[in-house]
């Protein structure tokens, strides 16, 4: 069987070294958003670098968005990180999800998966470790 290409996005929390803890995403090559630390919602900023994804969307099958957090307290595990991670992903998925509705030509659904997964498999210490992927799989 052969694996369909797809499209990978990353939007990461970034921590400053002064004690401001701001995120960003990496939308296509060498462009950034960034957000404010706890938050959840997408500034105008975000949303226009999320707008420049819907040629992708049109030809998508598939959409999955994966929220993840940086290593929590043991005593934080069911709390607030894991709802963040994904408060984000569903946040962006929502976002997108209009943006084909509204602006789209599209007739065919999209499969959409939002999931929250807080802690990523690999190096979960890290700041890089917070972030929200989406994953763009081509119709074709």
């Amino acid at each position: 069987m052969k694996k369909k290409p797809f499209l990978l996005v990353t939007l990461t929390t970034f921590s400053l070294l002064l004690g401001g803890v701001v995120s960003y995403a990496a939308i296509g090559p060498d462009r950034l958003v960034f957000f404010e630390s706890e938050d959840f919602s997408l500034s105008q900023e975000q949303k226009r670098e999320l707008d420049s994804l819907l040629p992708q969307l049109e030809n998508a099958s598939k959409v999955i968005v994966s929220g993840f957090v940086q290593r929590s307290r043991p005593e934080d595990r069911n709390k607030g990180p894991a709802r963040l991670s994904h408060k984000r992903a569903d946040a962006v998925a929502k976002y997108l999800q209009n943006l084909v509705k509204e602006r789209s030509k599209r007739k065919q659904n999209i499969e959409w998966v939002v999931e929250g997964l807080g802690q990523p498999p690999l190096d979960p210490g890290t700041i890089f470790a917070r972030r929200v992927e989406i994953r763009i799989e081509p119709a074709n």
